[in-house]
């Protein structure tokens, strides 16, 4: 929330490195790189899997299977059609034979902000 982001900036540099256990950023690519990571939260998506077939994204979560439309925007960006997961787009980001990297953000009604979301594929 902006409050938080606020309030993180206005520490002092020992009192950020006492709560943060690293120096505190002094640059705006400091800053976002910071908060790109400080907050970030890993989670197994084991028992998901999204599948691409031409123009239909189905998702299957826990035995529960969602279908919906995808569409490519640019080279490296596509849209994706109403879900559960409330994505409207993904960002491709590493695109190999052994690895699929995509990305996009959301907007949390609850912490009332953007959260950016990253995927990896690996087989």
């Amino acid at each position: 929330s902006p409050e938080m982001i606020a309030m993180i900036q206005s520490l002092s540099a020992d009192e950020f490195l006492m709560e943060f256990e690293m120096v505190m950023p002094t640059t705006e690519d400091g800053w976002n790189l910071f908060f790109e990571t400080a907050f970030a939260e890993t989670e197994s998506m084991e028992n998901t899997t999204f599948e691409f077939d031409r123009s239909i994204l189905t998702i299957t979560d826990y035995g529960d299977v969602e279908t919906t439309n995808y569409e490519f925007t640019t080279l490296t960006s596509f849209d994706i059609g109403e879900n559960s997961l409330e994505v409207e787009y993904f960002d491709i980001l590493t695109c190999t034979e052994t690895e699929l990297i995509i990305s996009t953000e959301i907007y949390d009604e609850d912490e009332e902000g953007n959260f950016s979301i990253t995927v990896t594929f690996s087989k």
